[in-house]
């Protein structure tokens, strides 16, 4: 993973033989980032509340 700043007007990618890229892209948000795991939110009270949702079950399921 790589995170790019707004600093710059360009980038280069280079890559090898078979080499998948996904770029995605959206308007920062600015506001604070917590992360831990796969879980991304505000704050770290925001992780804890979304860890014990996902422990209960309330994040939903995966239907194969």
């Amino acid at each position: 993973m790589i995170y790019f700043t707004n600093k710059g007007d360009g980038i280069g990618i280079e890559g090898l033989a078979d080499t998948e890229i996904l770029v995605l892209c959206g308007e920062p948000i600015e506001e604070p980032l917590a992360q831990y795991g796969p879980f991304v939110m505000n704050s770290q009270t925001e992780i804890m509340e979304a860890m014990r949702d996902y422990q209960m079950g309330k994040m939903g399921f995966y239907i194969d």
